[in-house]
């Protein structure tokens, strides 16, 4: 067996996996959308340059900066493929003892490797040809401009995804999961992940999690609150507990994804229109990006109440989130500026921990104090919320009378 068949066994293997067709398909779509940008945008220069409103430089600088885009994201899926479809190979084969096979032929070790890395090789050449030389050829053809040196930019998309290749056929990504420290009381563990749908799989299962934790810990704030509330909780028990946990955690589920949608739905169409206009001025695109983070961020303060909501005033959810921008919105300043403590004070904590952190077990007391503060912090936003909403109630009522518990 040599270096050619093991190249020829690891290019067919390669084209089973559906990564490859996934990110192909992707590849075939976007050479699609940027064929019909570009046919729409030279005939919008043809009509305005006819009337000499556009001179030939800005013409041909817009070009070259759809072209510089169209190669970016081209390269974009070129890494992708570059790290994807390499990443398993050695750590699956070793996993699943298919390697045994192999290793049992009159082989060496390094011609093995160099027969894998030269058949993924030869499918990243054929991508970066089809992606990058795609982008360039559809900008040639169809608005007449050319890259004075393409050449030398396909050679050196090329190159970086030969790196990116060679880093992840050897599994070095795990060396880039994040730092270690120097020194820990406990020695760490490394665990060795399974590809990309093992990755998204653990971030998903970690989320929950995490969104379970926080159910469960806000649930305890609740209920440590639930004297002074104005629709007071019932005694607290186990089983209660534990249903009104589960509700909690679906609702804060649900507002997660809520989120979700508000960033994608402000981000995909703000993105177009940033890249249009950065064809007129490169400062009116960044403006526009800019005033898309800025309305996200002011779009989840009027949210980041909806927690507290949830906990101390039950009610539906899309009800309970029409509070929380009511409560943000007659309570501004107080409500923004609590935020904004807040975000100071965990950040100089965050801060302090890292500097204090000594990689002894001293660092338990400064996590230990960290958990404190912050736990004053996330009580602090709850009584905030009970106040405000006790007093939002008691402005609402007519005069004289009580306001009508929730």
């Amino acid at each position: 067996m040599s270096i050619v068949t093991i190249m020829r066994l690891t290019m067919r293997e390669a084209l089973r996996r559906k990564v490859l067709w996934g990110l192909l398909i992707l590849g075939v779509i976007f050479l699609l959308l940027y064929t019909l940008g570009m046919s729409f945008i030279n005939q919008q220069v043809m009509r305005y340059g006819s009337s000499n409103r556009l001179e030939p430089n800005m013409i041909r600088s817009g070009y070259s900066f759809l072209l510089i885009s169209g190669l970016y994201a081209a390269n974009f899926l070129i890494v992708m493929l570059s790290v994807l479809l390499p990443i398993d190979t050695l750590a699956g084969e070793i996993g699943t003892g298919t390697i045994q096979s192999l290793a049992v032929k009159p082989l060496a070790r390094r011609n093995l490797l160099l027969g894998k890395w030269l058949g993924f090789v030869i499918m990243l050449g054929a991508s970066a040809l089809i992606l990058g030389g795609g982008v360039m050829a559809i900008t040639w053809l169809v608005a007449g401009y050319s890259a004075a040196n393409w050449p030398t930019g396909l050679s050196v998309m090329f190159l970086e995804a030969l790196i990116f290749l060679s880093v992840s056929l050897l599994g070095v990504p795990t060396l880039m999961a994040g730092p270690i420290p120097d020194k820990t009381p406990i020695a760490p563990t490394v665990v060795d992940g399974g590809g990309l749908g093992a990755w998204l799989g653990l971030l998903v299962l970690f989320t929950l999690v995490g969104l379970l934790l926080t159910a469960i810990f806000y649930n305890l704030i609740a209920y440590a609150l639930r004297r002074s509330m104005a629709a007071p909780l019932p005694p607290f028990g186990p089983s209660r507990f534990v249903a009104r946990t589960g509700h909690t955690w679906l609702r804060l589920v649900a507002l997660l994804a809520l989120l979700l949608v508000i960033v994608l739905v402000i981000t995909i169409p703000v993105a177009l229109l940033a890249g249009f206009l950065t064809l007129l001025s490169q400062t009116f695109g960044v403006f526009v990006m800019f005033g898309a983070v800025v309305l996200i961020l002011w779009l989840i303060m009027f949210l980041s109440y909806t927690p507290q909501g949830m906990l101390l005033n039950p009610r539906p959810f899309f009800t309970v989130v029409v509070d929380s921008v009511r409560l943000f919105q007659r309570n501004l300043p107080a409500a923004l500026g609590l935020l904004i403590v807040i975000f100071v004070v965990r950040q100089l904590l965050s801060a302090i921990l890292l500097r204090a952190d000594s990689g002894t077990w001293v660092t338990a007391i400064n996590i230990l104090a960290h958990a404190y503060i912050a736990t004053a912090l996330t009580v602090a936003m709850f009584i905030f919320y009970r106040d405000r909403f006790v007093a939002t109630l008691r402005s609402s009522s007519p005069a004289g009378e009580e306001p009508v518990k929730q």
